[in-house]
């Protein structure tokens, strides 16, 4: 895991980025030798998974059939 301090977060931050990127590492930050924060890649989800707490909704009705009763429209 690389180190940096504030400072160098601050000034070097383009190029901290492009290292957790490309080497998938993580990084320490450090204020006066202390641990402070700590940054790193964001771990991506699959997008085709179903949400388990949307899985046990249930549509008992056809969604695109036409209502019986017609819109008014706006006055």
């Amino acid at each position: 895991m690389k180190t940096a301090t504030i400072y160098e977060t601050k000034t070097k931050l383009s190029s901290l980025i492009k290292l957790v990127e490309q080497s998938n590492e993580r990084i320490l930050i450090t204020k006066h030798g202390h641990r402070v924060a700590e940054r790193g890649p964001v771990s991506r989800k699959s997008r085709l998974l179903v949400d388990p707490l949307l899985a046990g909704i249930q549509i008992n009705y056809d969604p695109v059939k036409p209502t019986e009763d017609e819109w008014l429209p706006a006055s």
